[in-house]
């Protein structure tokens, strides 16, 4: 008769082969032990943080409160959606803004939020090639917190050079 489940109770090695017991995967995370590289945890975003995707940081949710819901209010957007728009940039590539707006006079804008100083150099080349890429939406990059004000700054394409 096959071993069972430590953690589940379940008969055979499924736990350390298809990664089907998430007790297991959390207990081998919290003890600190390296597991197989197939099985995996769901994915942090940022700097360790564990977020579902689609919920706003504390950065986002200021800038949501202070800076694009008094517009929206004040009927110069017409929709401001929270990471609603993922763009191609290349094979496996994918850019996915933090904010789209609809401006009231029907132009888009994508607006990339982040803490002071917090601007890596792969998110940078990321919203200037997808600026490149896509010329019809305005890209601007916001920076800042709730102890810094927010500077907000158009991003300009990439040149292309052929």
């Amino acid at each position: 008769m096959a071993a069972s489940c430590s953690s589940c109770g379940k008969p055979g090695p499924h736990c350390r082969t298809t990664g089907d017991c998430i007790k297991y995967l959390e207990a081998e995370h919290k003890a600190g032990r390296r597991f197989n590289r197939d099985i995996r945890l769901p994915a942090t975003r940022g700097h360790g943080t564990a977020e579902p995707p689609g919920t706003m940081n504390k950065t986002e949710r200021y800038y949501y409160e202070t800076v694009l819901k008094p517009k929206y209010l004040d009927n110069q957007y017409q929709a401001v959606m929270f990471e609603a728009l993922k763009l191609r940039l290349g094979w496996k590539c994918f850019y996915t803004t933090d904010f789209f707006c609809v401006t009231s006079v029907g132009q888009f804008e994508l607006h990339e939020v982040k803490a002071p100083k917090r601007w890596e150099d792969d998110a940078r080349v990321k919203i200037q090639v997808a600026a490149s890429l896509y010329p019809w939406f305005q890209f601007f990059g916001c920076e800042g917190s709730p102890k810094v004000p927010f500077e907000i700054t158009p991003i300009q394409a990439i040149p292309a050079s052929f």
